[in-house]
């Protein structure tokens, strides 16, 4: 009897552990809402960066506002392909959370832009909670163990 009550106990347990990430319920965002927080950092990132490039090049008023939008554009279609983010799968708060604040701020005083920044920083190797056991339980998902 004491078996069977041990069994159904963890497979409960299990079951809720599904139940809490497949729902998101945990300290966690799920891949679309992830990369459009990491879209919209680096939309930011990519127009301080170009601002201040063009402005240094002597760049004023409406010519200027085009060239900006032009490099955000192009950057945000690259930054598309580029961010590596499975969009049915949950990831940890913090860790986009940061990896969006290195977009957003990192490659600006770096001059990068966003895509770089995102590819060549650790901070942005995000990696997704598993389904059933977090492999990533009470450390941050981008560390290397």
């Amino acid at each position: 009897m004491k078996r069977i009550y041990i069994t159904i106990m963890i497979i409960l347990s299990v079951i809720n552990c599904v139940a809490v990430d497949t729902l998101g319920l945990t300290d966690t965002y799920k891949g679309d809402e992830a990369k459009k927080k990491l879209l919209a950092a680096a939309k930011i990132g990519d127009y301080l960066t170009a601002n201040a490039a063009f402005t240094e090049q002597g760049y004023t008023g409406s010519q200027l506002d085009s060239l900006v939008a032009t490099q955000v554009i192009t950057a945000s279609i690259i930054d598309e392909a580029v961010f590596s983010i499975d969009e049915s799968k949950y990831y940890k708060k913090k860790d986009v959370d940061n990896c969006a604040q290195v977009i957003q701020f990192l490659g600006v005083a770096l001059d990068y832009d966003s895509f770089t920044t995102y590819l060549t920083n650790r901070t942005c190797r995000l990696s997704p909670n598993d389904m059933i056991l977090d492999k990533n339980i009470g450390k941050s998902s981008n560390s290397g163990s």
